[in-house]
């Protein structure tokens, strides 16, 4: 057992005890399974030294370089606006259009692009990657700070709503996270969230198959926690949150060519198994 094992401490419940926490998979990276509430998490969450990826990434590159890659990557990302359509279409029509949002996370700014489109000005988006906010200001187009997301950065209450996506998953403490989310929104404002799952097909494959099989998918050196419907609703109890809606699949928005492919099959049954990325709004109370 390594020193980092002898640390473990479960992420969500706090259970530290050997016999509570077992190995869940030994490959690439090493997954341990909390038995008490089900979290599953990486031993590297307890390796001060874990390297930053995308830093590394970034290191042979001149930041003009850097700017063009997020120049593709925004271009990229252009193809997931029918799924950001669905998520600003339930933000407006709960709070309307003269709101304050933080995109956590915020990359090259494909979410913020949508949200201006539907009319709301405060935007504000926050990302640690120089090379990302030197391509957001080169746009123009939203108020986009540098930097790592903390409650220090913002006042309390700031925000309407507060989206991340597929952020919490690199977290090393996802609760305080979550608790700065909820310290930094308004009475009634609502969080949105995206996280991988353990409940994925991609997910199954890739454990089973020691990452050989399955390349693109939540195993991830990078990621630190892994959620599932259940934990990630427990952490978001935890931090206080309320009126927590889960959906789980939602293809007919991801490939929204094939959507009446979707809506007839794969969605309905991934949404009532809990299959599949996890989408949650969640409120923090009034």
């Amino acid at each position: 057992m390594t020193n980092n094992e002898k640390r473990l401490l479960c992420p969500l419940c706090g259970e530290q005890k050997i016999l509570k926490i077992r190995c869940y998979y030994n490959g690439e990276q090493k997954l341990f399974k909390c038995f008490s509430c089900g979290m599953i998490f990486s031993v590297s969450l307890f390796d001060e030294r874990r390297p930053v990826q995308y830093e590394k990434f970034y290191q042979e590159y001149s930041l003009e370089e850097q700017v063009e890659i997020q120049h593709k990557e925004h271009e990229w990302n252009s193809r997931w606006h029918t799924y950001y359509d669905y998520i600003i279409t339930r933000i407006v029509a709960k709070h309307g259009i003269d709101i304050v949002l933080l995109d956590i996370g915020c990359g090259p700014g494909n979410f913020l692009d949508r949200v201006a489109a539907y009319g709301i000005r405060q935007r504000v988006g926050i990302d640690p990657q120089k090379p990302v906010i030197a391509f957001n200001r080169e746009r123009g187009l939203h108020h986009c700070i540098e930097g790592y997301y903390s409650r220090e950065k913002f006042a309390p209450q700031s925000f309407d709503i507060i989206y991340h996506n597929h952020v919490l998953e690199h977290i090393a403490n996802p609760i305080i996270f979550l608790k700065d989310n909820y310290y930094h929104l308004i009475s009634g404002g609502t969080l949105v969230v995206s996280v991988p799952s353990v409940r994925s097909p991609e997910f199954l494959v890739q454990v089973l198959s020691n990452n050989r099989l399955c390349r693109t998918g939540p195993l991830n050196p990078q990621h630190l926690v892994y959620f599932g419907p259940t934990t990630l609703v427990r952490s978001l109890q935890q931090a206080g949150f309320v009126k927590i809606h889960i959906q789980t699949g939602l293809w007919v928005y991801k490939r929204p060519k094939l959507r009446w492919l979707w809506r007839i099959s794969v969605d309905k049954l991934f949404n009532f198994l809990k299959i599949g990325t996890i989408l949650v709004f969640a409120e923090k109370s009034a």
